[in-house]
């Protein structure tokens, strides 16, 4: 079951096919994936080859969970709890910082595993007034980075206790090509 990539609805109006190219614009990760090119030579097609390029897409680190910013937080009287949920390709590394310096585990101090994500969750325990204030994660890899900040107010002050600030960013292109010469060819994913 291949479709022909000209009938995938998501690629519409983002694929250039030519001399045996393809050109995919405004490439998202979900184009990742195994495509195929099919390559038929004489008249009845007397010589078949068939190519398969798995693409797997790079691109810029992002933060998931933006439309629910509540998710990457929680605060209780004794704890706090926030939440990095990072993506991108390669895996990003995420760093915390406290009012712009690294922060450094200690024994209430630690950073853990986010679904597979290494130091995606901060938690703090035992916490007192000194550990409010702004917070950050930076999720980073060689293509870029993406931040959410938090700033963190004391609840006993009557506030929320916390603020988001969220930077997205995302990947560009994808080209594939194949050098052959054919009669006909076609690309299905």
């Amino acid at each position: 079951g291949t479709v022909p990539i000209t009938e995938i609805p998501d690629l519409k109006g983002r694929i250039e096919i030519g001399n045996d190219t393809v050109s995919i614009r405004d490439t998202k990760i979900s184009d990742s994936g195994v495509y195929t090119c099919r390559i038929q030579i004489g008249p009845s097609a007397e010589l078949n080859q068939i190519f398969d390029e798995n693409v797997t897409l790079q691109g810029k680190p992002y933060i998931m969970n933006l439309n629910n910013p509540e998710m990457n937080k929680q605060i209780t009287n004794t704890s706090i709890v926030l939440k990095c949920p990072a993506g991108g390709q390669p895996v990003p590394e995420v760093f915390w910082f406290r009012d712009g310096d690294v922060i450094e585990q200690s024994n209430r101090i630690s950073m853990t595993a986010l679904n597979g994500q290494q130091s995606g969750q901060l938690e703090i325990i035992n916490t007192t007034k000194s550990d409010f204030g702004q917070y950050s994660c930076s999720a980073e890899n060689y293509m870029g980075k993406a931040s959410l900040k938090f700033e963190l107010v004391d609840p006993s002050l009557g506030n929320s206790g916390m603020k988001h600030n969220f930077f997205l960013l995302q990947p560009s292109s994808v080209l594939l090509y194949i050098s052959v010469v054919a009669i006909t060819s076609s690309w299905t994913r």
